[in-house]
């Protein structure tokens, strides 16, 4: 550690100073054997105005608030680069799933075009929308990480904020016909990522939006609360920020990592839209 000390007598010329130097000069001072080496700032102390205590704290303030704003207008930047990216990438994705695949790019472009009232983004999560439903097939997987509960999930959700307006029964018929060819009794998995817990969530969530549940009978309800009485962990239904993983990456560093927004980089897009 250094600081500077003033050479030759001059005002404007320093160096700088090892902190064990400056210590023995201070013994030194004290014995009366030496003179402290004068330490000013770069332009002299003279230069700068006098302030009060309070006028020191005020514009700590406004340089704290500066900086902050500073921060929001980078971090803002960031986001919109992260939105061009998922523009990019979004229609090449496979996966058409909740955490990894387009179903999840659909539900946090529209979330942050709902935000920021941007219309062309609209029309783009609206495509990329039509792309996840005409991808559904038969030998789709089940659960809410990747499957079919997870696209019921996604479209609730987008419904449950405004973002679209539609018959939920009619939309998500064919996928809950789908998932009721599970026997809720027999599924073994019961995580929220794969298995039953992620479906009983799905359903929450439709049973808390203004639109009665129809796809379902009462006889797949039934059987799925015999289920969840078989879970050993208590079940508290969380939303889905609490349900996905935060990237482990930084936000700058999002073009050479995924993009779902279960640890991609699509995970602060939505955290974003949904604040």
């Amino acid at each position: 550690m250094t600081i500077l000390e003033q050479e030759n007598g001059s005002e404007e010329n320093y160096v700088l100073m090892n902190v064990e130097t400056v210590c023995k000069n201070i013994k030194q001072n004290i014995n009366g054997r030496s003179t402290m080496p004068k330490v000013i700032p770069r332009r002299g102390i003279a230069s700068f105005p006098t302030m009060s205590c309070s006028a020191w704290r005020g514009s700590s303030t406004e340089a704290r608030k500066n900086n902050e704003y500073g921060i929001m207008i980078v971090m803002e930047k960031e986001l919109r680069q992260i939105t061009d990216h998922l523009l990019l990438c979004g229609s090449f994705l496979r996966d058409i799933g909740l955490f990894h695949g387009k179903m999840g790019i659909v539900v946090t472009l529209y979330m942050y075009a709902e935000k920021h009232n941007d219309k062309l983004l609209e029309e783009y999560a609206w495509d990329l929308f039509q792309q996840v439903y005409d991808s559904i097939h038969a030998d789709m997987p089940f659960g809410l990480e990747n499957g079919l509960v997870g696209i019921g999930y996604g479209t609730t959700l987008l419904y449950k904020h405004g973002i679209v307006d539609c018959d939920l029964n009619e939309v998500l018929t064919d996928v809950d016909s789908k998932i009721m060819e599970r026997d809720p009794r027999r599924m073994k998995d019961l995580s929220v990522r794969t298995g039953v817990a992620g479906l009983i969530r799905y359903l929450n969530l439709r049973q808390s939006t203004d639109r009665p549940l129809t796809t379902f009978d009462g006889q797949f309800l039934s059987d799925l609360q015999v289920a969840a009485e078989l879970m050993t962990t208590g079940y508290k239904d969380l939303g889905i920020m609490d349900i996905i993983e935060q990237p482990s990456f930084a936000i700058n560093e999002y073009a050479e990592h995924p993009i779902g927004i279960d640890g991609g980089c699509a995970y602060y897009i939505l955290k974003h839209a949904l604040k």
